[in-house]
């Protein structure tokens, strides 16, 4: 029960005058009274002696005794119940004949009271209204409100808090670090004031939009935008922003994140990934280039040393030095082709170009052209269950790989044989290539891998290699993902292991190029064309294919080649093109010409010193064959031959 201070102090009086039954109380003001005991506040009546002359139930109780009261001085009553405030106000109500208010909280307690004392000329009437639970709520609410703030003031992002019109209601510390200005400064004003243009003649709008359509551009959604300074200066942010409502107002938190810092890394990282490309490109063309030119001149040696070879029984006393020419070459041109292709598969210029192929068919086929070379060394060579043998990998450099093991196989081995032989187990396929050589010691089988490290070849001898060979199949290996295993035992021999995923078999087209074995014997090649824009390489191969009984006709491309073929007005047996000749144009490209001159297909092969997977396909969809830059002029002899017998 509350009371008022206009008319309260006579519905005091009157309603006290009930209570002490003064006069005689009508049945009316007997209900009255009993329902002034019944209300939740604590009341009391004080006479000017400052003696309790009423005291209700609940002021009672909140007193804490049980004792009766009346007529006991109000402060023995109230001893330590209450503050200095409590006697300040009833004292000043009692002086001044006015009637007060405050809140008091019982000392000891949890207690809170709005306090009101109505003074007459008797005394006072005081009544204590409990607003203990409201009071917990203010505290629960200012505790919050404390905690928010604090995480608010503490957060390293930009907290902003926005209305529906756009006015900034909160404006934390990392906000005024970041826009420089003070919260008193923001508060209150249309957040646009933190945007460049056009955001901010859009921003409006755009929020009118979304409160009418829904639609939303940021809002739940957060992306980059532009913030504008205290100091006119522009940055970039990002900007998340939620909506929520607090009954039936809306609001939207926007959290800012300076990204200054982050764009400058991107950039930089994005300039030295620019840099990393460009020095990318420069070293795949400084390798191309390499690879090109420094094999046209080893290839013309390797020929023009065939070419004395061939005449020094005319010249006896020459024989020796072009044994040892003949030797060099042939070291050179290894050597050559080796450091190449480490220095691009270390460069990382080598894709895989992977798909489902038949193992087997690939493994007959290298098989066949390594068993004259084992063979001559009285060796056995031969595969076991390889024919279904299907597997994910790029055959291309698979081949390398295994030609690479097979060729030291045969080298290292001096009396049983090497075998190759695949196992598929829990879908893999494992392919074994064994011989019965040397052995391995433990303690070397590591370092076999590294580059120009041979096992008891401390003289460096050419005749057992370079040692490039393992140093190029464990790169392959590692491209390719495959896993390399090797086991050695001294004086027994050696088993490489290499294993690859299965696949299921598709139809697949025989390879292009046939194994030397398959070639066989003597072919004429009758008039050779020869289509290369160096002019000491053209020279150096005709003086090969002269030396074989051929005409020969040289030209530097295409339209050259044409012209010259129909000066001759025959068409030529075979075709020999480098790949790249000048001005962008392609051996491909000539072959074509001439084939389309000539009305018909003719057998030929490309010369590359380019050893790149890309271009080695490219040559292979053609249809046509390839040999790769310095190749030996009797595999030269060999390819020719199997390209005029293709043809026929």
């Amino acid at each position: 029960m509350s009371f008022h201070r206009d008319g309260g102090l006579h519905l005091w009086q009157e309603l006290i005058s009930v209570l002490h039954g003064r006069n005689n109380t009508p049945p009316r003001d007997r209900h009255i009274a009993a329902a002034i005991e019944r209300v939740t506040d604590a009341i009391i009546e004080i006479d000017r002696e400052w003696r309790l002359t009423y005291i209700n139930d609940r002021a009672q109780a909140l007193v804490g005794r049980d004792d009766s009261l009346i007529g006991c001085d109000i402060w023995q009553a109230f001893p330590h119940s209450f503050g200095s405030r409590f006697e300040e106000a009833l004292r000043l109500a009692a002086n001044t004949l006015k009637p007060v208010e405050f809140e008091d909280h019982v000392i000891g307690s949890e207690l809170w009271h709005i306090v009101r004392a109505f003074p007459s000329d008797q005394g006072l009437a005081v009544y204590f209204e409990d607003i203990t639970q409201r009071k917990s709520i203010e505290r629960a609410m200012i505790a919050a409100e404390a905690r928010y703030r604090a995480v608010a003031d503490t957060a390293v992002d930009a907290i902003i808090i926005i209305d529906e019109q756009a006015n900034v209601v909160s404006f934390n510390m990392a906000a005024e670090r970041l826009f420089g200005y003070t919260a008193d400064m923001v508060v209150g004003q249309n957040v646009k004031m933190l945007m460049p243009e056009p955001d901010r003649s859009a921003h409006d709008g755009y929020l009118d939009r979304y409160k009418q359509t829904g639609q939303a551009k940021i809002i739940g959604i957060g992306r980059e935008v532009e913030g504008k300074r205290k100091d006119g200066t522009l940055f970039p942010m990002d900007l998340s922003i939620s909506e929520w409502w607090d009954g039936d107002r809306r609001f939207f938190t926007g959290i800012l994140r300076d990204i200054t810092a982050r764009k400058a890394g991107e950039r930089d990282l994005r300039a030295a990934l620019d840099k990393a490309e460009q020095a990318e490109k420069a070293k795949s063309t400084f390798l191309a280039a390499a690879s090109h030119d420094l094999r046209q001149p080893v290839q013309a040696m390797v020929l023009l040393t065939e070419v004395l070879r061939g005449r020094q029984s005319a010249y006896p006393a020459l024989g020796q030095v072009v044994t040892h020419l003949h030797e060099s070459t042939n070291a050179l041109s290894a050597l050559l082709e080796g450091l190449l292709d480490i220095s691009r598969l270390d460069a990382g210029l080598v894709e895989p170009n992977l798909k489902c192929v038949c193992i087997g068919e690939t493994i007959r086929r290298i098989v066949g052209d390594y068993v004259t070379l084992a063979q001559g060394k009285g060796l056995k060579m031969r595969t076991v269950a390889s024919g279904g043998a299907w597997a994910r990998t790029d055959i291309v450099l698979f081949e390398r790989i295994l030609r690479n093991l097979l060729e030291n196989a045969v080298r290292y081995t001096n009396r049983g044989g090497v075998l190759i032989g695949c196992r598929h187990r829990n879908g893999t396929l494992s392919i074994h290539i064994l011989d019965t050589g040397a052995g391995i010691a433990a303690d070397q089988q590591e370092a076999i891998f590294q580059e120009f490290y041979q096992v008891g070849n401390s003289e460096r001898d050419r005749v057992n290699g370079l040692g490039l060979g393992l140093s190029i199949v464990r790169r392959l290996a590692e491209l390719l993902h495959l896993e390399l295993g090797l086991t050695s035992i001294i004086g027994k021999g050696s088993a490489f292991t290499l294993v690859l995923p299965t696949c299921e078999p598709v139809e697949e087209a025989r390879p292009a190029v046939q194994t030397i074995a398959e070639v066989g014997g003597e072919v004429g090649f009758g008039l050779v064309l020869i289509v290369d824009d160096d002019t000491l390489l053209c020279k150096a191969m005709q003086a090969i294919f002269e030396g074989w009984g051929c005409e020969v006709i040289t030209a530097s491309g295409g339209d050259q080649a044409v012209a010259r073929t129909a000066q001759v007005e025959r068409i030529p047996d075979a075709i020999i093109a480098d790949y790249r000749l000048r001005e962008g144009h392609t051996g491909l490209m000539a072959i074509r010409q001439v084939q389309e001159a000539c009305g018909r297909a003719i057998p030929a092969i490309v010369l590359t010193g380019d050893t790149a997977p890309e271009r080695i396909r490219e040559v292979q969809q053609s249809g046509y064959l390839i040999a790769h830059k310095p190749v030996m002029p009797h595999r030269l002899k060999e390819i020719l031959a199997a390209a005029i017998r293709r043809a026929a």
